[in-house]
């Protein structure tokens, strides 16, 4: 595609594309969707303005897919250069057109929280820029979520339990929406979802994204992506097929089966019933389902007691205070568990959102907890026998069986239910740790009898310590952080929840404990006068991959102090404040690499590092010791390590 610089501008004898796209900015005066000092908050996407361009507003028009964004701040744009140019001089203000002409998966629309679409070749700019154009109205931006009051921090941690409770995933003339490889989601209004009670009916679409039904080894079959997806990104949002009071869902959804879609009454008796699982795969809705008007009640075969099979191997309870309220939702329903989700859910209204707790690679299977997965194994293996009637069998419970005898982790229990004290959490929590760590160097020597559990702890990978850390202590560090909230040290408190929600990290990312202890310590730290930009950012970045764009801004409407954090441009939303981040990778050269992000700088004196087999002990001499698991063994004399400011990298090579 030529490079233009044109002074006078002949809309009609420009391209297609980029005239459709000049035309749609007629249309739209992008200063009044998102106001300047909105749009200066955002991050920015374009490349350093030249010398003579400074002070210009900017409009990025991606012209194969028809993104706009709008933005007034320098900034980096990593990528190709764009590759045309359009200078617009005679007018005031005089502007530059800058189109880029590579396609991008996902991106967020300015500041509105909103995504376009991504759009093949085949699409009319036309039609599109009228679809961007509809999605931009004012009620969907974000400065307007971010006024909303009504609710204290105290009441969003409360709605959080309710909005979604550990418990089984479930194995119609809606709107709906599906992504073949590349379509962004619709633009959820979360302020009203998140307004709604528990089971309301919504107007909001359905979506179901980068997700395929497939076969899985040992569960039957299960939901999988379909290509690699990030965290955060939102999977599928799937609409209960009945939503009733627990004790009337079974006649409530007989009578929904009798004049659903032909695709949800097939759907429905594809699901499991606890002891029998059909061979036939489901598949997912490819077009608008319509409930069939004027069907003769009597013309489908709906077997109460089958129904009521499916819904005791299926069904969630939305209000978990007091589990009034269950609904049945199909898609989510062939969902599996896991002690270890790639996946986290919530419930607004009648739908439920599940987004990927972690990144993901094509034919990952999306998995949630159908239990608390906060416990030791053996309460998990028996809660899941009891409730679902299967065994557990995967990576985290192998270890954890290996490592801890029955006897050790009763006596543990023992000592959290006795404890009445501070100083008695934080003499367990030591005791804990010490036992963990002892635990896990025995693997270091790789016998016959342990070869099995070495896979397995290889598989889980460098955060291996805190799963299983988190697995025995979390109900003490929880009670730790309360407990020094009360006696208002609230510094501590929110140390204290920074720590659930480090462990939380490798536990089940956020899901609605991980949500509300990241809420809780950015309300800690307010009320201790901390700092709040990491605090802020943190708990906005697990929100959103709870809830989605724009919670915490709902919920923390009113206490404008805090949400003061959130414009912080040197906040880090991914790391946790306070605490290590670790990540483990291999380099071209087949070494593996570790990376450790700091929340401190550090000395080369002030850490020590060796490996043993497998493991890598790492001693920061302000945070303590560190137990990582690496994916092989390494050669514990090869280790060549980098320290930068607040960056750690270590590379081992392989035995000789």
């Amino acid at each position: 595609m030529p490079r233009l610089s044109l002074k006078d501008v002949d809309l009609q004898r420009l391209p297609q594309q980029a005239r459709a796209a000049l035309e749609f900015l007629v249309l739209l005066n992008p200063r009044e969707i998102i106001p300047d000092a909105t749009a200066a908050r955002q991050p920015t996407l374009l490349p350093p303005q030249k010398p003579e361009h400074a002070g210009r507003r900017t409009l990025v028009l991606d012209l194969d897919e028809t993104l706009v964004h709008c933005h007034c701040q320098q900034g980096a744009l990593p990528g190709p250069h764009p590759e045309i140019q359009i200078e617009l001089e005679n007018g005031e203000p005089k502007a530059v057109l800058r189109a880029k002409v590579f396609a991008l998966d996902s991106v967020r629309l300015g500041s509105s929280g909103l995504w376009c679409r991504r759009i093949r070749r085949t699409t009319k700019a036309a039609t599109l820029a009228q679809v961007v154009f509809q999605s931009l109205q004012p009620p969907q931006v974000a400065e307007g979520i971010s006024t909303r009051s009504g609710r204290s921090p105290g009441d969003f941690c409360s709605w959080l339990l309710h909005a979604s409770k550990p418990g089984k995933p479930s194995p119609g003339g809606r709107p709906w929406s599906l992504d073949p490889m590349g379509t962004e989601p619709p633009s959820y209004d979360f302020r009203q979802l998140l307004s709604l009670k528990p089971g309301a009916s919504s107007s909001s679409p359905e979506f179901f994204g980068p997700i395929t039904v497939a076969r899985v080894p040992g569960k039957h079959r299960g939901l999988v992506c379909a290509r690699a997806v990030r965290r955060g990104e939102l999977l599928f949002a799937n609409r209960a097929l009945a939503v009733a009071e627990t004790r009337s869902l079974p006649e409530v959804t007989c009578q929904k089966l009798r004049s659903c879609s032909e695709w949800d009454f097939g759907a429905f008796f594809l699901l499991s019933d606890g002891l029998h699982t059909p061979h036939e795969l489901p598949k997912l809705p490819q077009v608008p389902r319509e409930e069939v008007e004027n069907m003769d009640q009597r013309a489908r075969d709906v077997k109460k007691e089958r129904v009521k099979a499916i819904l005791s191997a299926n069904a969630h309870e939305l209000d978990t205070s007091g589990g009034q309220l269950s609904a049945i939702f199909l898609v989510a329903s062939l969902v599996n568990h896991s002690c270890r989700p790639s996946a986290a859910r919530v419930f607004l209204g009648d739908m439920m959102f599940v987004r990927a707790a972690r990144d993901l690679n094509a034919g990952d299977e999306i998995t949630d907890g159908y239990i608390s997965v906060l416990q030791p194994a053996l309460e998990r293996r028996r809660a899941i026998r009891e409730r679902y009637g299967f065994e557990l069998c995967e990576d985290r419970i192998l270890v954890e069986e290996h490592l801890f005898s029955k006897a050790a982790v009763t006596e543990l229990l023992e000592k959290i239910d006795n404890a009445n004290s501070l100083e008695d959490f934080s003499e367990i929590l030591e005791e804990t740790q010490r036992f963990v760590s002892r635990q896990l160097r025995s693997l270091s020597d790789c016998t016959a009898e342990s070869a099995t559990c070495v896979t397995a702890a290889q598989r889980l990978g460098c955060g291996l310590e805190r799963l299983l850390l988190g697995g025995l202590v979390m109900p003490v560090q929880v009670g730790m952080a309360t407990i020094l909230s009360h006696m208002g040290r609230h510094a501590e408190a929110a140390k204290g929840y920074c720590r659930c929600c480090w462990l939380m990290e490798e536990l089940a990312p956020h899901n609605a404990y991980h949500a509300k202890w990241a809420v809780e310590a950015l309300v800690e730290a307010a009320k201790a006068s901390l700092p709040l930009g990491d605090y802020a950012a943190y708990a906005q970045h697990v929100l959103n991959g709870h809830c989605g764009p724009g919670a915490l801004e709902v919920f923390l409407g009113t206490s404008k102090s805090i949400l003061k954090g959130l414009n912080d441009p040197k906040a880090c939303s991914h790391l946790c404040p306070g605490e290590v981040h670790i990540s483990c990778g291999i380099s071209q050269s087949s070494d593996l690499e570790l990376q450790v992000d700091l929340p401190l700088s550090l000395k080369v004196s002030d850490l020590e590092i060796s490996a043993c087999g497998f493991l890598v002990d790492l001693w920061l001499k302000p945070l303590g010791h560190f137990l990582l698991a690496l994916p092989r063994t390494v050669d514990p004399d090869s280790a060549t390590v980098r320290l930068h400011a607040r960056r750690l990298r270590a590379r081992f090579a392989r035995p000789g």
